[in-house]
């Protein structure tokens, strides 16, 4: 709910020329809350008490209600009509049903077989509930979400680009500590730090990036940076056989670069596509398409690697001797490479926001 509705409201009380600093600072606010996340829960479970991770949390919740209602101004929720609008509950339970189906699939499927009894019905149903969500939306008065909106190329493609780039973080994330472990021969604590490479560069980054955006068009910055996140993965892929650490920071600082110029931009791009009444539902749209991309992510980029380093018919599981220093590599190698491809493909959506913003100021010109 908080993901869902701070897009929103930073998009209907920031001042346009100022939209793209304030994505920006959410952003990097957002990465600096994370990268403190852990080495802060880690501090409390060891000197105070692992209760304190949950009760921690009422004092800053009470704190947020205070300054929130302070300085976000009241609404009250209206239809087209100045009535109060009905809650679409059906609409709810069919997008739930199908994203939960479809998240179990996913997220079971590598371990029980990608057609098992188990998991081909989980795809089919969601595929249903899905399509019966599309149903009930252009049929309700007042839809979760108005389906005609992704009609416009200026939504669908940054969304498109969304999905992608959460898609590749996501599957790195999840790959890059059993590198640094099985190939670089790290501790759980060392590649603990050496992964806040990425995030100290990905905190900074977006909050210059964002200023930017506010002056110069957010086509240019979001496409510049889907093509730096490709070149790091490339340059990923071919470097990392090498030995020492420097080619591996290099990578992460590249990435962290890419990724941290692409989302204010992007996000700027696709609240912007949203009239004001559709501020809310895009900004959902843009949370459950930015956590679905990062699923299918892990499940996908997990998926190639475990194929290419099983491709002897090996069962034995990732340290163990069965696999040489060779097989990981060329998994390894593969994922990345496959990770700068998909990256090409968010530089061309991103590229044809342009495209498409351009058409539609032509077809509204007088």
């Amino acid at each position: 709910m908080l993901s869902a509705t701070s897009l929103a409201i930073l998009s209907r009380y920031i001042p346009p020329e100022k939209t793209g600093m304030a994505f920006g600072i959410f952003t990097s606010a957002s990465a600096l809350c994370i990268t403190l996340g852990a080495p802060l829960g880690g501090f409390i479970t060891g000197f105070i008490s692992w209760h304190w991770i949950f009760l921690v949390n009422i004092p800053i919740g009470i704190a947020a209600i205070f300054v929130a209602g302070k300085a976000i101004p009241s609404e009250s929720p209206c239809g087209q009509e100045g009535t109060a609008a009905s809650f679409d509950f059906l609409g709810a339970f069919l997008i739930l049903t199908a994203i939960s189906l479809l998240l179990f699939a996913l997220n079971n499927g590598q371990e029980c077989g990608w057609t098992s009894i188990k998991i081909v019905p989980g795809f089919v149903l969601s595929a249903l509930c899905g399509a019966a969500f599309v149903v009930r939306e252009k049929r309700f008065a007042s839809p979760l979400i108005d389906i005609s909106l992704f009609s416009d190329a200026r939504l669908y493609l940054p969304l498109m680009a969304n999905f992608i780039i959460y898609m590749t973080m996501a599957g790195h994330n999840f790959l890059m500590p059993f590198y640094l472990d099985l190939l670089k021969h790290m501790t759980p604590s060392r590649i603990g730090l050496f992964l806040m490479i990425y995030s100290v560069v990905f905190v900074i980054v977006p909050a210059v990036t964002g200023k930017y955006s506010d002056k110069t068009n957010p086509v240019m910055i979001s496409s510049l940076a889907m093509v730096i996140t490709a070149f790091s993965f490339f340059f990923f892929s071919f470097t990392l056989h090498l030995g020492g650490l420097l080619f591996v920071v290099a990578f992460f600082v590249i990435r962290a670069i890419g990724n941290g110029m692409f989302v204010p931009p992007n996000h700027m791009l696709i609240m912007k596509a949203s009239s004001g009444k559709d501020e809310g539902a895009v900004s959902g749209v843009l949370n459950t398409v930015s956590f679905l991309g990062a699923t299918i992510g892990v499940v996908l980029f997990e998926s190639v690697f475990s194929q290419i380093i099983h491709q002897t018919g090996s069962n034995h599981t990732l340290d163990s001797p069965a696999f040489s220093a060779d097989n990981l590599y060329a998994g390894f190698r593969y994922v990345f490479f496959a990770l700068g491809v998909i990256s090409v493909a968010g530089v061309i959506t991103s590229w044809l926001t342009g495209a498409a913003a351009k058409k539609t100021a032509k077809e509204i010109s007088p």
